[in-house]
């Protein structure tokens, strides 16, 4: 009996995670800052009634975020703090992007789509812009990389 009703609730996930999808695709439009794949996440966590765990290490970075109210005013384990996007792009320039182990390579890339998340929503702050020259280092490393952009 308890396998069947396993499969009752797996099953009912299911058809909630695809009721999310077909409405993601015939009624949204992918958005950099509005509708991007986090809203997309959301909305599933939403509607199976799930809930974020915010405690632990996610839990220390998003307290501190709150308290200084900016995302780069703090460092992760041996990755410095980058107090504008030109701080991040001399680190990834002057140090060999390939040496970096994959889960700091990775680190990096988020710290640019945050700041690239910024330039989008202020675009009037230089400090979150970059040269085109390192826009376009960054999508050579970008289509290297299989984690994505």
């Amino acid at each position: 009996m308890g396998t069947v009703k396993a499969f009752q609730i797996a099953d009912n996930q299911l058809k909630s995670i695809a009721e999310v999808s077909v409405n993601y695709n015939v009624k949204k439009d992918y958005d950099f800052v509005f509708e991007n794949c986090q809203h997309f996440a959301n909305a599933i966590i939403k509607k199976l009634g799930f809930t974020v765990y915010q405690e632990g290490e996610i839990g220390k970075v998003l307290k501190k975020v709150k308290e200084v109210l900016h995302p780069f005013d703090f460092s992760l384990t041996g990755i410095p703090a980058f107090k504008c996007r030109k701080d991040l792009d001399d680190y990834v320039l002057i140090n060999d992007f390939n040496k970096f182990s994959t889960e700091k390579r990775r680190v990096l890339f988020c710290f640019r789509n945050v700041f690239d998340f910024y330039a989008k929503t202020k675009p009037d702050e230089p400090k979150y812009k970059s040269s085109e020259f390192v826009l376009a280092y960054w999508n050579e490393l970008a289509e290297k990389e299989k984690f994505g952009l």
